[in-house]
């Protein structure tokens, strides 16, 4: 019994945790997303009421207080008024795979919203 444990306490565990580390991967991910639509959103209606395009995308994250004004970035382009994010997701399980050119147990987020620009 004790032996049976053993192989599969180490399975269990990596799997809840597992479970974990993706539920915040995607609360941040839907976090970062909403913060670049809503800071989009705020550039093409009423620039004036914020100045501050990533302070403001970063007021609008619901959740996650890490994530700053400088993930953000404001640019004007052929859809209109475009935020885009970034973030670096580092996962709590340090026996995590790699995915991509991050260091090890990390993952780079992005998100990007475009919000066409009022006219008259």
């Amino acid at each position: 019994m004790a032996i049976e444990f053993g192989i599969v306490l180490p399975l269990l565990l990596l799997l809840s945790f597992g479970i974990i580390d993706l539920g915040r991967l995607l609360w941040i991910n839907i976090a970062l997303t909403r913060g670049t639509q809503a800071a989009a959103r705020c550039g093409a209606l009423n620039a004036s009421a914020c100045p501050d395009i990533g302070a403001y995308a970063a007021s609008q994250t619901w959740g996650p207080s890490d994530i700053t004004a400088s993930a953000f970035a404001a640019t004007t382009a052929t859809c209109g008024f475009q935020v885009s994010g970034t973030y670096n997701f580092q996962f709590t399980i340090p026996w995590f795979p790699q995915f991509g050119p991050s260091p090890p147990g990390t993952t780079t987020l992005t998100a990007t919203a475009c919000y066409p620009a009022q006219t008259g």
